[in-house]
């Protein structure tokens, strides 16, 4: 005979005590003192904190039992079950994986403590990736340049299609729209001002940085992650190897040199847009509109886009290597480390153009 279940009747519901041991011989009997203890009204709590992980019987049994009750519509929940073993049933237990209804508290909780981790690994990444500049700064044969030249072509001479396209485009868009607003008060001469000046301070370094947002921080996280995942990186710890020093110096130098570079001609794309909007829709002359754009774009609007597209190649590039360097969980990991490394970059890029065009202005440069 197999052993007494332990049943507790209470206001609207059922709690059954599991055994300690079940054997082969007691299963069928014991399957059916559980069918018995389900009544119509009730909820049915199972307490499996005695069964063992590998008690294979027993775990049969109440497999089938579950999937009994899902069939006729009752409503069973297991409790205290061990990890192994809930994984198994298919149920949360207490002791394993936390139930998808935690309270609001509880959610506010962990996403603080995802800040303040992530923050932690900020700060850890800074400090390593600084003091590896320090000593590449010390000793630039230590650095990987040939590595760096890779970099550059990929992120530099590969980007340089894409990115005249889209400025101009921008600088096409950007022209029409000033070119509807301009005529109605005769001023079509300064759709060359509006546009010089839009495109070299703001539009050309901002579109320039999303796209290798796009290309190089994404490809730079998903390189990364792909080592971190396939232990690479430890593998290169053991070897005595810094994978600042090692993967992320020659990422930020390679990200750092190209971008201005492809935000000058991101600038040119841009205004030669808004030269086609002048010279087609407003009938303006080529040496008008050039003449009244170079008086327009002073030096510093020139630098002012420059220093932007370096801050936001090293906010790009460091944001896809931290990404990378903390990738876990396999194939899906990288996947989620690129997603993440776009829209981080993006966000900061967005929000330090926000701060260096105040900065810039409260300083009184380029007005």
């Amino acid at each position: 005979m197999p052993q007494a279940l332990s049943i507790q009747r209470e206001p609207g519901r059922t709690c059954v005590s599991l055994p300690l041991r079940v054997t082969i011989e007691e299963s069928a009997s014991l399957l059916q003192m559980l069918k018995d203890s389900v009544t119509k009204d009730d909820s049915l709590v199972v307490n499996a904190v005695q069964m063992s992980e590998h008690d294979v019987c027993a775990a049969a049994i109440l497999r089938e039992f579950l999937r009994w009750s899902k069939a006729e519509g009752h409503t069973v929940s297991v409790t205290g079950a061990a990890p192994a073993l809930a994984a198994l049933l298919g149920e949360d237990s207490e002791e394993g994986t936390r139930p998808q209804d935690t309270s609001f508290l509880e959610q506010v909780g962990t996403s603080v403590c995802a800040i303040i981790e992530d923050v932690r690994a900020l700060l850890g990444f800074v400090g390593d990736t600084a003091h590896a500049f320090w000593l590449a700064a010390r000793k630039p044969s230590r650095v990987r340049w040939r590595a760096v030249l890779g970099y550059m072509e990929s992120c530099g001479t590969d980007a340089l299609p894409i990115v005249v396209l889209i400025c101009f485009l921008m600088g096409l868009i950007l022209g029409f729209q000033a070119a509807v607003q301009m005529h109605k008060y005769g001023a079509d001469i300064f759709v060359a001002d509006l546009v010089g000046l839009s495109i070299t301070k703001e539009l050309g370094p901002l579109m320039v940085a999303m796209i290798c947002t796009g290309r190089a921080g994404s490809a730079f996280a998903a390189e990364i992650g792909t080592m971190k995942v396939s232990e690479e990186v430890d593998a290169l710890v053991t070897m005595g190897l810094d994978p600042s020093r090692f993967l992320v110096v020659p990422k930020v130098i390679a990200l750092t040199l190209t971008m201005p570079l492809l935000a000058v001609f991101g600038n040119l794309a841009g205004v030669l847009g808004g030269l086609v909007v002048g010279m087609v829709q407003l009938d303006l002359p080529l040496v008008s509109y050039m003449r009244e754009t170079m008086q327009a774009i002073q030096p510093w609007d020139l630098g002012e886009g420059l220093i932007k597209s370096a801050v936001f190649a090293v906010l790009v590039s460091g944001v896809g290597c931290l990404r990378g360097l903390r990738t876990e969980g396999g194939a899906q990991g990288v996947g989620r480390s690129t997603t993440s490394a776009v829209v981080s970059g993006i966000f900061l890029v967005v929000v330090f153009d926000t701060l260096l065009t105040i900065l810039f202005t409260k300083l009184g440069l380029g007005t």
